[in-house]
């Protein structure tokens, strides 16, 4: 399932219409989220796909998610799993990054992306998870 999806680039902007990711924008994701490869290889022994998805057609809290790491199997965490990235969440980020723009979500592209790949690991949110985000949040840092 994971290593074929595909996602459109659409997002909601503030008065509701429909925007496309940029090129620009689109680089610079697939540019930050590339540099995450050797790191899952590291921790997880495997490269998970990272998706841009727009999670405003999704249901419940997913909706509202800026990253959401996706498996089929609670025992094998990493059965067929991938990662997406909220379309919008990506035209802020860069917004923020290169014009500027406040970060209104109190979160990076980078933070978001280690959060997504700690999962793969460790499930469930707590005190684990959230080191294990740290440490791959610090791995990323050292290699830019």
């Amino acid at each position: 399932m994971g290593a074929n999806r595909r996602f459109d680039n659409v997002y909601s902007d503030f008065y509701d219409r429909p925007v496309e990711l940029t090129e620009a924008e689109l680089d610079y994701f697939r540019s930050v989220a590339g540099k995450f490869n050797p790191i899952m290889e590291d921790y997880l022994g495997v490269v998970l796909p990272i998706y841009n998805r727009n999670h405003d057609e999704m249901q419940g809290k997913h909706k509202d998610a800026l990253g959401i790491f996706y498996t089929d199997d609670k025992e094998n965490l990493l059965a067929d799993a991938f990662i997406t990235i909220d379309n919008f969440f990506i035209h802020e980020c860069y917004e923020s990054v290169f014009n500027n723009f406040p970060n209104i979500a109190f979160s990076t592209l980078e933070e978001t992306i280690a959060h997504e790949i700690a999962h793969g690991l460790v499930f469930r949110h707590g005190k684990k998870h959230r080191e294990l985000t740290q440490m791959i949040l610090r791995q990323y840092q050292t290699l830019i």
